[in-house]
């Protein structure tokens, strides 16, 4: 029996239901399946497709591009994805730190698709990529540049007594760390480390900052409890860390 197929569309009958996504952020397939009039109190079905073209994202790395929700555990769950599931990357840091601090970490990513229910009986969770279906954990964010190193200039009387004068002199900033972007689970580039500008090195006054490192990629399929059991079908393209 073919199934109405339309964004939340579905079958009450034995609570079955047919979710084709389009573009949207944070999505819950339960909120979806539920407003369709799915039953999670009983056991059933639900079909999830994202067909070329359409994207989903997470709007932050605390949200999910995709997750499932806490599903009944004997629901039977496919996820058939022929666009892309993104997680949300990471804050990218800009410039370098006040002189002799360390550059601050970029942000860590966020994750693509969550699973959030163990299937028991006759339940299960399937995953597809199909070929040109993308899932991808965000990329960490750029780690911003170290700042400048200080010294002051050493002055000498020629009998051997030398002392520092004058203002300290500031060298340069290290550069923050270049951008990732593109659903690729990146971890992100560190920041570069300050420098001395002159002076003497035995008039110290500070030390250059080290960059701040790169943060960490998002993971592409991520659990709420370790052990979830699903199966992953590849045909696309899966970037990150799996469950």
């Amino acid at each position: 029996m073919l199934l109405p197929i339309v964004q939340g569309g579905h079958s009450a009958a034995g609570n079955v239901v047919t979710i084709a996504l389009t573009t949207e952020s944070d999505v819950s397939i339960l909120t979806k399946a539920v407003a369709a009039g799915y039953d999670n109190s009983k056991k059933g079905t639900i079909a999830v497709t994202l067909a070329s073209g359409q994207n989903l994202t997470a709007s932050s790395i605390s949200n999910y591009a995709l997750r499932t929700g806490a599903l009944n555990a004997e629901t039977a769950l496919t996820i058939s994805i022929t666009g892309s599931v993104c997680g949300k990357d990471g804050t990218n840091r800009t410039g370098s730190a006040s002189a002799g601090v360390n550059g601050t970490a970029g942000g860590n990513a966020g994750n693509a698709l969550h699973l959030e229910y163990q299937p028991s009986g006759s339940g299960s969770i399937s995953v597809t990529v199909n070929s040109g279906g993308v899932i991808g954990g965000g990329s960490g964010g750029a780690g911003q540049g170290g700042g400048a190193g200080q010294r002051r200039n050493e002055s000498c009387d020629g009998k051997g007594n030398c002392s520092c004068t004058g203002s300290p002199i500031t060298g340069s900033g290290g550069g923050a760390g270049s951008a990732r972007t593109g659903c690729r689970a990146l971890a992100g580039n560190a920041g570069g480390s300050g420098s001395y500008g002159g002076g003497s090195s035995g008039c110290h006054v500070t030390s250059p900052g080290s960059g701040g490192s790169g943060g960490s990629a998002g993971a592409a399929i991520s659990e709420s409890t370790s052990g979830i059991v699903y199966s992953l079908t590849n045909n696309g393209n899966v970037y990150g860390a799996t469950a």
